[in-house]
């Protein structure tokens, strides 16, 4: 008997262990006990000369599609219809799958298990550094020192959209960051 798909999920399981159809043209350098690598962005400018200046940042997880790309496209216009002028950074947390023969993955470039990365495990390679450590380092490199932008809105916004959600819910309860850049805001 063969099932159908249940049009109640967003996304069916099969395919998330599908490769990603674009890789960002971005990458933040990872470092931790475990080593080194690069986390693959999207981004709404260039993020070399950017480290530590670049104003508002908002970060928007992909969901489990591991679709950074569209979910930049969809930040960037929300934020040019608000008017917004903050940076957007679409973390991908690629998968073994994308790795694949053929992929095209940069040379370092993480890669976690389908469903390691939502819960913070540790990449499959190059090195075991896991994905809240990935985004740790994307804060600590484009975060301003500072909680709040000139006009009172937090300088810093995580968000995320179904596995994506999942995953900034359980960074902000265990991932440094977030720690890391109220302790950068309060005055000294």
């Amino acid at each position: 008997m063969q099932m159908r798909p249940d049009p109640s999920f967003a996304v069916h399981d099969h395919e998330q262990y599908r490769p990603v159809q674009a890789l960002g043209d971005q990458r933040v350098r990872v470092r931790g006990r475990a080593g080194e690598g690069l986390l693959v962005c999207h981004a709404s400018r260039p993020l070399e000369a950017l480290a530590g200046t670049a104003g508002e940042l908002v970060v928007v997880v992909h969901g489990a599609l591991r679709d950074s790309g569209r979910y930049l496209e969809h930040a960037t216009a929300a934020a040019e219809q608000a008017g917004s002028a903050a940076l957007i950074v679409a973390p991908q947390f690629l998968a073994a799958v994308d790795a694949g023969t053929g992929a095209g993955l940069p040379e370092g470039a993480l890669y976690w298990d389908v469903e390691g990365w939502k819960g913070g495990h540790p990449a499959l390679g190059p090195a075991p550094l896991s994905s809240f450590t990935a985004m740790d380092s994307l804060l600590r490199q484009l975060a301003r020192p500072q909680r709040r932008s000139p006009g009172g809105h937090p300088a810093v916004v995580i968000v995320g959209n179904s596995a994506g959600g999942q995953f900034v819910n359980r960074y902000a309860a265990v991932g440094r960051g977030p720690d890391a850049l109220a302790e950068r805001g309060r005055p000294g």
